[in-house]
């Protein structure tokens, strides 16, 4: 059974590697958690992401392959460029899409902004 402290932990192949099974109630539940605490959730990822700056670049990348999140937002959040994060993705072999007219519209705009 698993999830029992007795019982060895099942491993599930995922792409990437391998997770427990185990994990997804703790994911379940942290997810639940969110809804009511956010503030815990919040800082506890900010605190997660200190210590594992890797695993937020992660989901970051995901996020923008996803397209939840575009090129420009998912540098902003790894605190590069856009042309930065766009070269780091092309050297590891990510595809890169064409920005949107709504992504270009809103980078002119945060530049003028800017200046």
């Amino acid at each position: 059974m698993a999830g029992s402290a007795n019982a060895a932990p099942t491993l599930l192949a995922r792409e990437g590697g391998f997770i427990m099974e185990t994990d997804y109630w703790e994911i379940e539940a942290f997810h639940r958690l969110s809804a009511v605490r956010p503030a815990i959730i919040t800082d506890a990822l900010k605190e997660l992401w200190k210590i594992r700056p890797e695993l937020y670049k992660m989901l970051v990348i995901n996020a923008y392959l996803d397209e939840k999140i575009n090129l420009t937002k998912a540098a902003e959040n790894l605190g590069v460029t856009r042309i930065e994060f766009e070269k780091e993705l092309r050297e590891k072999g990510i595809p890169v899409r064409a920005p949107s007219q709504e992504d270009v519209i809103a980078e002119v705009d945060a530049i003028t902004r800017w200046q």
